[in-house]
Formats: C-alpha cells, structure tokens, sequence
C-alpha cells in the first residue's frame, strides 16, 4: 500500500516526466501546502546547475551561452525558495518554489502535443495572446495536484512557463509571472 505522502511524490514525479513544467520531490503524510519544499535548487538529472540561490541577468548569460540562444529569467521574488538556473547545452530552466507553489521557466524546451495528468478530471487548452505573440495556455488537474503552462516563441526559440500545486491554480497568477520574465542573451 501506498502512504497518502508517497504517492503525492510518486505523482509530482510523474508530472515532471509527462508535463515537462515542474520539478518535484516526495512530501510527508499530511503535508497541506502547495508543494514540498525541498533544501534547495537541484538540477534535473542530465543537465548542470549554473547557479542557485540568487539568479542574475549574468547568470541568465551563462546559461544562454551553453544552450546557444536566449534564456528566458526572472529575477526570484523575495519568499521564493529552491532558486536555481540549469542547462543541458540544448534546454535552459529556472526553477523557483513561490508561495502559489512550483515555477519554471523553460528555454528552447522540446514541448510535444500536450498530455494529460494520469486521472486527469479538468484538461484544458487555450490559445492566448501575450505580449503580442500567439500563445498556448495548458491546464489539468487531477482532483489535488494542478498543472499549468504557457508556451510561446521568442525570436525563433520557444519558451515555456509552467506552475503546479496542490490547490487550484489562476492563469492570471502564470500570467504574473509571465510579465516578469525577461530575456538574456
């Protein structure tokens, strides 16, 4: 049998691998907020941190030269947690816990036909205007854990920006932090 903490990690696992958005790790039984928090920024097996704790424009520029184009960043609010920028010489991505739960940023992801959460009850997809530029908006749920993503082009190379939790999510709460996305070269 499966413990209630267990199989929220097991499930926050396989968002990551199906969605693409959010890096996750198992939470304890009985754990109510929006995601675990883990010690720190780590990178998702294959690709090396380029920095972790406070994220700079220079950074950015780090992680831009080792992918080859631009890198889309934020600067990490002030409660955010697990801050960290990686890179795998083809894909980029921030990484930020913030208190409407798991942000990241992806640069030149290799986003396919969306896919659907496992016991998936709400999946959704838009297509939005952002800043000019056509855009698609993915949603799911399962019932707990909820995933959202928006993925648009940027000169060419395409980003994506996604945000899950353990309560219901608001695009205009991604959209937020869409507007304060900024690019490095």
């Amino acid at each position: 049998m499966i413990s209630t903490g267990t199989h929220r990690g097991v499930r926050a696992l396989l968002v990551v691998a199906v969605v693409c958005a959010i890096e996750l790790t198992a939470c304890g039984p009985g754990t109510k907020s929006p995601l675990p928090t883990p010690p720190g920024f780590r990178p998702l097996p294959g690709y090396t941190a380029t920095c972790s704790g406070s994220i700079t424009e220079e950074c950015a520029r780090t992680a831009a030269a080792d992918i080859g184009h631009d890198v889309a960043w934020m600067e990490p609010p002030q409660s955010s947690k697990a801050n960290g920028i990686a890179s795998n010489h083809s894909v980029a991505f921030e990484s930020l816990i913030v208190a409407e739960g798991a942000l990241q940023a992806y640069s030149n992801p290799k986003v396919g036909t969306p896919v659907r959460l496992p016991n998936s009850t709400a999946y959704r997809v838009d297509h939005i205007r952002l800043g000019g530029n056509d855009a698609r908006m993915v949603s799911d749920s399962d019932g707990s854990f909820h995933v959202m993503r928006v993925t648009w082009t940027h000169r060419g190379s395409r980003y994506s920006l996604g945000l899950g939790a353990y309560h219901p999510l608001e695009a205009s709460t991604l959209i937020k932090y869409w507007h304060s996305l900024d690019y490095a070269s």
